[in-house]
């Protein structure tokens, strides 16, 4: 595909020409391909090359939660006893004006609590993502696409050529139809006719 004076814009920061989809990140300080978000997690910008990964990692952490809640409930309801005073310990501050002595029920509350943040967090955020990826949309983008090409092509932009099996391995390669800097839109296809 060519580019089209159109296709290029202007980072102010930078001070250099830049394709479409391309967003300056203030913390990275530079400008990222298809950039997404900025992830403070891993300390780096979510783009066109680790989107997929910073997907996956998100699904993994959601069923990695999902599991820990299922193991360390079962865990808790056939070992452990829990008395009402053991939830006292999800009161902010309670062990620094008590002290610091926890009993097994309060760490397991702890446990269970965490992992239900965690799953609900990251749960949250993957189904915000992948709606994004089903429009053809990344976060600074509005509702409407002009890169939506229907949810099978939108998962081969993001996820590459072998998009139903790169969930098992983030080591499988599958290669992404577009380079980051030429994107093709519903746009483009009247300017070839």
């Amino acid at each position: 595909m060519t580019c089209f004076p159109e296709d290029i814009m202007y980072c102010t920061i930078c001070q250099c020409d830049v394709p479409l989809r391309c967003w300056h990140c203030d913390i990275c300080n530079v400008c990222i391909l298809t950039r997404d978000h900025h992830c403070t997690f891993s300390t780096t910008c979510v783009g066109h090359y680790n989107r997929r990964y910073f997907l996956w990692f998100l699904l993994y952490l959601s069923a990695a939660s999902f599991y820990e809640i299922i193991l360390i409930g079962y865990y808790t309801y056939c070992k452990v006893t829990i008395k009402f005073s053991d939830l006292v310990v999800l009161v902010p501050f309670q062990s620094i004006i008590t002290g610091f002595h926890l009993t097994v029920g309060q760490i397991f509350v702890v446990l269970l609590t965490l992992n239900l943040i965690a799953v609900t967090m990251s749960s949250l955020l993957l189904i915000y993502h992948l709606d994004k990826v089903r429009k053809g949309l990344v976060s600074h983008e509005k509702q409407e696409s002009s890169y939506d090409f229907g949810l099978m092509r939108n998962l081969e932009t993001v996820f590459g050529e072998k998009w139903y099996i790169t969930w098992i391995s983030p080591f499988i390669i599958s290669k992404l139809p577009y380079n980051g800097i030429d994107w093709q839109s519903h746009v483009d296809q009247y300017k070839t006719k």
